[in-house]
């Protein structure tokens, strides 16, 4: 990437140095760096763990034996796991099974939703859970709790709602109605139902209010809520009684003046007393009300195999305390059908068997990287290891350049940056670390992303993007935040290749391959003055480019004969996440539709958006063609010609002066004086890559 002139300093000698020394002392002298092995090849620094939920986590001596370790030399004492920096404290158990490690998982929220990675080193001493200090038991035994169930489901995805609320459960057009059945475990039928409700109206209409909703429990109304104007919308209402099986429903009557009345369910959140019970196999918790001893009754406490006997073995009590502190309650057993033991007041409590805790989510081998690997590399790919074979012919076609690569997966960033959870914070702090200790000047992310936190959690070889709010489009995928300074300034060059399969990535290698550097440019813009003025304006830095008018007569067919050859399209015009222009004069469907390889550059709106859950945009879809587009600049967000203008003629300025697309994009985001502008436009495809000699 091509840097601004500056003063030789103190910073650019302690840069020579590193390169210097990284050269002679990781690579021997003149050797360039190899890729760095895949993970597997490295023995692995213990294990990530990662839980969604909290509660009680149990790695049992199947667990520990499938990875080679020998449990019975196992402990406190040679098994450490830590969480945010601080050890984390544990318990060892001998179960029927063998021995085993249980700790409490607690969880924070992330980008990915609520997530929080643990992680578990051997040959270093951990940290026991420490007892609790239990009071005398004062006052009535306690025998039941508060509960909370939130009834939600993420189905739509929409950009411009609320910030934290983009996934949505149901529209309603009033009038209209959603009827929900909820069951409540061991609810005590006496005691009221507290509903706190979500939601998002959509429609602004000029009177006041303009949204109204009903709740109806079990048949009767408890609650009409009346608010104005497009805005996120949190009230409660309290239902006399409940059952074991309810009804609930959620109405938009229409009873307001509004002309149109949109309004989007987000979630239901419900409140109730419950009975303390017990069932075998899992792990029964409750808030703790008062110094009184906790009381859990259950005909199923006399029958379990080993009787009271046994179940003082295994029964086991965690307190929470309000500050996040876990204490070990001690083992418990029952008499006769009830468990009464003393508790902590206004801690959680859990009560359970050791080995009836389910594992951790997620487990996957630690992969820290040593950064000084890395500090003489200018080209670095982060990509799954699963990708890594099929990206090496582009490594060594960068190193025959000139460049020094190195290839990395996604965990080693995580592990390295960050808290060992898919971040993308963890990448923006690596890009950052790497460009001012290292000499980082281009970034291939090789992995598609997703607005569906789901699939982040699901496909592991997802790499995350940035997302920032934006005035029209609301939340909008950014990999320009990924390596911005503070200032919004880009450190380094940035590309992607939205890949999700190994033949994704082999086809987008190969056309970038493919690519050699030609002068072969045509300007399209779409019918409007502005669009013609932009591509006048674009056409200074190259006057022997082609041009061409979306309007002409057999405008598409003149251009897809155009792309039959390499070259490089730059369009001026409307666009969206399936199109260029209006009049459709290149659509999703033409994904493959000329031999290419081409690059293309699209001053429009959407058509670079690659993270919607159910959509695939133009560009992605081009992309992972076989054939066609080898790269793609253009945007994910909307914004207005005008705002563009002025990163077009800068990006168009470097290509015409031979810059590779990274460092045209670098210049392009610096030259931007539209924050949104600057935010959404990004590049797929190879920021090494040169369009033009």
């Amino acid at each position: 990437m091509t840097r601004s002139p500056a003063p030789f300093t103190g910073v650019h000698i302690r840069r020579a140095v590193i390169l210097m020394l990284g050269a002679l002392l990781l690579f021997g002298g003149c050797r360039r760096p190899p890729a760095l092995p895949p993970p597997e090849a490295v023995p692995p620094a213990g294990w990530v763990l990662t839980v969604r939920d909290d509660g009680p986590r149990w790695l049992g001596p199947a667990w520990w034996q499938a990875r080679g370790v020998d449990v019975d030399t196992l402990g406190p004492e040679r098994v450490r796991l830590m969480h945010a920096g601080e050890p984390a404290p544990h318990l060892w158990f001998d179960a029927p099974a063998g021995p085993g490690l249980l700790f409490f998982g607690q969880t924070d929220a992330t980008p990915l939703g609520h997530a929080a990675a643990y992680t578990l080193t051997l040959d270093a001493p951990g940290a026991i859970m420490p007892a609790a200090t239990l009071p005398e038991p004062a006052g009535a035994p306690q025998s039941a709790t508060w509960d909370t169930v939130t009834l939600e489901r993420d189905l739509a995805y929409r950009t411009t709602a609320p910030a934290g609320h983009t996934w949505l459960w149901q529209s309603l057009i009033a009038p209209d109605a959603l009827t929900l059945t909820v069951p409540l475990t061991d609810v005590l039928p006496a005691t009221p139902v507290t509903l706190t409700v979500t939601a998002w109206g959509q429609s602004r209409m000029p009177v006041n209010p303009d949204h109204h909703a009903r709740l109806i429990w079990n048949g009767a109304v408890i609650d009409d809520h009346w608010w104005d104007g497009n805005a996120l919308e949190v009230w409660t209402a309290t239902a006399p009684a409940a059952r074991a099986e309810n009804t609930l429903v959620f109405a938009t009557p229409g009873e307001t003046e509004a002309a149109v009345e949109v309004t989007w369910l987000d979630a239901i959140y419900l409140t109730w007393r419950r009975a303390l019970g017990w069932q075998p196999g899992a792990w029964q918790h409750w808030q703790a009300e008062s110094a009184a001893t906790a009381c859990f009754t259950s005909p199923l406490f006399g029958g379990i195999e080993g009787g009271t006997e046994g179940m003082a073995r295994g029964m086991r009590a965690l307190f929470v305390l309000p500050d996040g502190r876990v204490l070990d309650g001690g083992a418990r057993a029952p008499v006769s059908d009830e468990l009464c033991l003393p508790q902590i007041a206004g801690a959680r409590g859990w009560l359970g068997s050791p080995w009836d805790a389910p594992p951790p989510d997620h487990i996957r081998a630690r992969q820290p990287l040593d950064v000084q690997t890395l500090a003489a590399a200018d080209y670095l790919v982060v990509a799954a290891a699963e990708y890594h074979t099929a990206l090496a012919p582009l490594l060594a076609a960068r190193e025959a350049e000139g460049l020094i690569p190195a290839l990395i997966t996604p965990e080693q960033v995580y592990d390295t940056w960050g808290a060992g959870l898919p971040s993308a914070a963890a990448i923006r702090r690596m890009a950052r670390a790497l460009h001012v200790d290292g000499a980082l000047d281009a970034l291939l992310l090789v992995g598609d992303a997703s607005a569906d936190p789901r699939a982040h959690w699901q496909n592991p070889a997802l790499i995350p993007t940035g997302w920032v709010r934006t005035g029209y489009v609301g939340e909008t995928p950014s990999d320009h935040w990924l390596i911005a300074d503070d200032a919004g300034a880009p450190l380094v060059g940035v590309g992607r290749f939205p890949a999700e399969s190994v033949a994704e990535v082999e086809a987008m290698v190969a056309k970038t391959l493919a690519w050699e550097p030609t002068p072969r440019l045509l300007l399209l813009n779409d019918v409007g003055g502005e669009f013609v003025s932009m591509t006048d304006a674009l056409a200074e830095f190259t006057p022997d480019a082609a041009r061409l008018d979306v309007g002409d007569a057999n405008a598409r067919r003149e251009v897809l004969n155009w792309l039959r050859e390499p070259g490089t399209l730059v369009y001026s015009g409307h666009g969206s996440l399936p199109m260029l222009s209006d009049r459709k004069i290149l659509t999703r469907e033409d994904a493959g539709a000329w031999p290419g390889p081409t690059v293309v550059i699209a001053w429009t709106c959407l058509c670079a958006t690659f993270t919607h859950p159910t959509q695939a945009g133009l560009s992605e879809a081009w992309l992972k063609s076989p054939q066609g587009a080898a790269a793609f600049v253009g945007p994910t967000g909307e914004t207005t010609t005008a705002e563009q203008a002025a990163m077009a003629r800068a990006l168009q300025e470097a290509l015409s002066e031979g810059e590779t697309l990274g460092a045209a994009m670098a210049r392009s985001w610096h030259a931007a004086q539209s924050t949104d502008a600057r935010v959404s436009f990004l590049l797929l495809g190879d920021p090494a890559l040169r369009p033009m000699p």
